[in-house]
């Protein structure tokens, strides 16, 4: 999972998205069950400690991926700011641009920009799509709700799940 090279969301947002950067590069095998409890919980510290992670175990990272992209600082500095409205987020700028990403969320799958929309079911379609022979969880039926914007696992009505944000 990478991150636009924007936030949308203020700093609540820009300092979740350095955590889970350094907690994908320092505990990787725990990511997926940290973000799980974080869409629940939205608590990082509880999240943490309920996966064995410390802040001090990724001190080090937040503090080198956040001198060396100026995360923080840029937070602090408005005139860097996509469109002047959204905090620039740039640890992952060569791929946004490499893939031409304008919106989140921008599914790449095998190095291609796939259309999908946001639900689950159609991200399974998408990705069962892309095999000669889908494996047996490809027969599964998943939600169609689609996921509201910001953190957490709310639904939204189908007409705004369409939308698609631009800051460029």
């Amino acid at each position: 999972i990478e991150f636009c090279d924007y936030a949308m969301h203020g700093e609540k947002e820009v300092k979740e998205q350095l955590l889970q950067v350094c907690i994908q590069q320092e505990a990787p095998k725990k990511y997926f069950s940290y973000l799980q409890c974080f869409l629940n919980e939205s608590n990082s510290d509880g999240c943490l400690a309920a996966n064995g992670i410390t802040r001090e175990s990724l001190a080090t990272c937040i503090t080198t991926v956040d001198e060396k992209y100026k995360v923080m600082s840029g937070f602090a500095d408005k005139s860097t700011w996509k469109s002047g409205r959204y905090a620039s987020f740039n640890v992952f700028a060569d791929d946004v641009a490499k893939y031409n990403v304008g919106g989140s969320p921008t599914f790449i799958l095998n190095g291609v920009d796939v259309p999908t929309r946001r639900d689950s079911q159609s991200l399974l379609t998408t990705i069962c799509g892309a095999f000669n022979t889908p494996p047996a969880e490809c027969s599964q039926t998943l939600s169609s709700d689609s996921p509201s914007a910001g953190f957490g696992y709310s639904t939204t009505d189908a007409a705004s799940a369409a939308a698609q944000c631009n800051p460029v």
